[in-house]
């Protein structure tokens, strides 16, 4: 299955994975549970597989909600937040690198996952509860992995709750004021708290602070050109797209705002 080659996986978990991916019906249960397992170990392998895993996830959870319509159980989404919860309250046992790729896992759930057409309102208080965790020890790793997260969820978390993501961001302060915390981590932070400030795009003049580099802003004439139809991406491609464009994109909607403001 195109969506779980190249990921550390034994043969023997991507057979399992793939009959409750692709089964119609609703599969054993031993087999879904084994498989919510599989994915939150495969995100605290390494940061960049909790996407990845997060993705597969909500796949799956889009086809419990179809297998199980007309009956309230939900096993892999129940065992899932189980995990969360246990792998959470467990913390101090992981390694940095392994609570990393927990934190990238659970923010890529609560990006993906949707029921009814609404985000799982249940994992906003453990989102910023991991959040915040990884604002205590000042380090760079821990502050760029923050960094991502909010620039992928920062406004779905700042609509859920105004007040909790207050609590974060009182945390980032006391972040960048840490003897600890480099002058890149707290460069980092500034960025963070300027996009949430400018309700989460970053202003031209920010950008060329922190990238030191001259924003090109695009003649009327392209901008207002026939696109060519995009290829449909998968869930994966999208999301790993995310973080690249997202900075890119509201950039370069304030810098035609501010031409088009400088020139009348």
């Amino acid at each position: 299955m195109e969506m779980l080659q190249g990921l550390p996986l034994s043969e023997n978990e991507v057979e399992i994975i793939s009959k409750v991916m692709n089964s119609e019906s609703a599969p054993l249960e031993a087999l879904v549970l084994t498989v919510a397992a599989t994915m939150i170990d495969l995100a605290k392998k390494e940061q960049k597989l909790a996407r990845h895993a997060a993705v597969i996830a909500s796949v799956i959870i889009e086809r419990e909600n179809v297998q199980y319509k007309d009956e309230p159980k939900r096993p892999f989404r129940t065992r899932t937040l189980g995990l969360l919860q246990k792998t959470f309250k467990e913390k101090s046992n992981l390694k940095a690198s392994e609570f990393r790729g927990f934190v990238a896992y659970i923010c890529g759930l609560y990006k993906t996952i949707r029921v009814k057409g609404t985000e799982l309102g249940v994992l906003v208080t453990p989102v910023i509860q991991c959040l915040e965790q990884l604002t205590i020890t000042g380090d760079q790793s821990d502050i760029q992995c923050l960094m991502g997260q909010l620039q992928l969820i920062g406004q779905q978390l700042e609509s859920a709750s105004n007040d909790k993501m207050d609590r974060l961001f009182s945390c980032i302060r006391d972040c960048f004021i840490n003897p600890k915390t480099s002058s890149d981590g707290r460069r980092m932070l500034l960025e963070i708290i300027e996009v949430r400030a400018g309700r989460w795009c970053l202003s031209t003049a920010a950008y060329e602070y922190y990238y030191c580099q001259k924003v090109q802003v695009k003649p009327a004439a392209q901008e207002n050109s026939v696109a060519e139809p995009a290829r449909t991406s998968s869930a994966d491609e999208e999301m790993s797209r995310m973080l690249k464009s997202r900075r890119a994109q509201s950039l370069e909607r304030r810098s035609s705002d501010e031409s088009r403001q400088t020139s009348s």
